[in-house]
């Protein structure tokens, strides 16, 4: 079984060998490990930016950002694995929910930055905004990657695989708040009726 680090190692500089390690025996307990640490990152970096620095609030929204990551990890990997295979993909779900965990590890370098921006400017909170985009872009290069990487696809379709879900859900979501102002508009012109 190769070492964690070195299988971290080979996720950044030498992906397809990560991938194949990864696929020959999915380490799952790394990659819940992985996300683990990713839920934790986001958490931190939320707390040192937090307007209220009471520590008792601190614990359970630790908690809830990993939990969070832990199960968008795994409703993500579900979805990427329905996308991917359907667009001709051909991969194990397994390996994919410990690559996108790898993946995750993303946010685990916005932390270092995090606690130097708030060591330089405490009472500053526009570095958060810029942090966020920041580790949102690296971790969506990241998933494209590991789909690309799991599946063999390329990289136009390993993208697609990444971008579909967030489209569609950008899609209900807008489609939702537009039913809902109509019904609202529709509800003001009966009252004034």
């Amino acid at each position: 079984m190769i070492a964690t680090a070195d299988l971290i190692e080979d996720f950044l500089l030498d992906p397809p060998r990560a991938a194949e390690d990864v696929r020959r025996k999915p380490p799952l307990m790394r990659g819940l490990a992985a996300f683990l640490l990713g839920g934790l990152s986001v958490g931190l970096v939320s707390a040192l930016f937090s307007s209220s620095r009471g520590l008792a609030w601190v614990w359970p929204s630790l908690a809830l950002s990993c939990l969070l990551h832990i199960l968008g990890g795994a409703i993500m990997t579900a979805i990427f694995h329905f996308v991917a295979e359907a667009s001709g993909g051909e991969g194990r779900a397994s390996s994919l929910f410990v690559l996108l965990g790898f993946s995750d590890l993303a946010w685990a370098l916005v932390l270092p930055a995090a606690m130097l921006a708030n060591a330089l400017r405490p009472d500053s909170y526009w570095p958060l905004p810029l942090l966020i985009i920041f580790g949102g872009l690296l971790t969506f290069t990241l998933r494209v990657r590991s789909v690309r990487s799991n599946y063999g696809l390329s990289a136009a379709r390993a993208t697609m695989v990444v971008v579909l879900p967030y489209a569609a859900a950008a899609v209900l979501s807008a489609l939702v708040v537009f039913l809902f102002a109509w019904s609202m508009v529709a509800q003001v012109v009966k009252l004034f009726s």
